[in-house]
């Protein structure tokens, strides 16, 4: 780049500048996301029993997997803007009805007899991605940066 001449150009570059940096946080919603889904179907694959036996997952562990399907219904909802340098999107389970009572605990079965104890595979999923977030970012930022001076 050969600079800025006066304030119009100033202001392209800006505007520019912004529009890049935009569009790197959204994809850094992307990501974090996607790391999020990546490590909860790691949680949900870390032992295995058949259908009719109790899970050999202790309380506050994540439930050991009968079918798959818990971890084959991760579903991300992708990131979307919000409002001006605002995103937002979802990661987590999709059409599992006991996925919820897996990772929370609570009463199940006919007139509620059964107390199930919380297995949570999401959040131990966003406690191990959580310290690997401003990274992501700065990095996207950065390449924002460079990618708008050029």
């Amino acid at each position: 780049m050969d600079g800025i001449q006066g304030v119009a150009e100033a202001r392209a570059a800006l505007r520019r500048l912004a529009a890049y940096v935009d569009v790197a946080v959204g994809d850094g919603v992307g990501q974090v996301l996607s790391q999020t889904s990546r490590q909860a179907r790691a949680h949900l694959s870390l032992g295995w029993h058949t259908r009719d036996t109790p899970t050999g997952s202790r309380p506050g562990e994540p439930p050991w997997r009968i079918s798959g399907r818990l971890s084959r219904s991760m579903h991300i909802e992708r990131a979307r803007r919000t409002g001006a340098g605002r995103w937002s999107g979802t990661v987590g389970p999709a059409g599992v009805v006991y996925a919820r009572i897996q990772e929370l605990g609570g009463d199940a079965g006919r007139g509620h007899r059964s107390h199930l104890p919380a297995r949570p595979y999401l959040k131990p999923s966003v406690r191990i991605v959580k310290p690997t977030i401003r990274r992501t970012f700065i990095v996207r930022y950065l390449r924002a940066v460079r990618a708008a001076l050029h």
